[in-house]
């Protein structure tokens, strides 16, 4: 019989739970961009929109796979959480690229993933990552489309 967390293993048990967690901060900011969307909020294209929701089923599918295989004991870090943070602010800064006056609300969410990743990763993986952000947010901000 399947089931979604390894019997035998409670280490990867909280990776997947943890991946869990992360997988429905997905699927709520999925809900609050289309709401957003409808309500004429953000000018967001529609194809964006459904890429974006669409990479993020397929790549979550894909880390879901990953753990409950196994592939992620081989990483140095066994939690994938480095990756996890990187899509989420990817996808965070494309959308704050759209957000107009909403940006401040895109921030909030970014700074709820900043302080996970305060407590979870280590020094260097936070300075790459905050690099990262620094970088994207940077060119998202260089031109706002009208």
């Amino acid at each position: 019989m399947f089931s979604l967390f390894p019997q035998n293993d409670p280490n990867q048990t909280l990776r997947i739970k943890r991946f869990f967690i992360a997988f429905g901060a997905y699927l709520i900011w999925s809900t609050i961009f289309f709401l957003l969307y409808s309500l004429k909020l953000t000018i967001v294209p529609l194809n964006v929109l459904v890429a974006y929701v669409s990479a993020s089923f397929f790549v979550n599918i894909l880390l879901y796979v990953v753990f409950r295989t196994g592939l992620n004991k081989i990483a140095r870090d066994p939690s994938l959480t480095l990756l996890q943070m990187v899509i989420a602010t990817f996808w965070i800064m494309v959308i704050m690229y759209y957000a107009r006056e909403g940006r401040s609300a895109c921030l909030l969410v970014y700074m709820v993933v900043l302080v996970f990743g305060f407590f979870r990763l280590r020094v260097g993986q936070f300075l790459l990552l905050s690099l990262y952000t620094w970088i994207n947010g940077y060119f998202s901000c260089l031109q706002v489309p009208s």
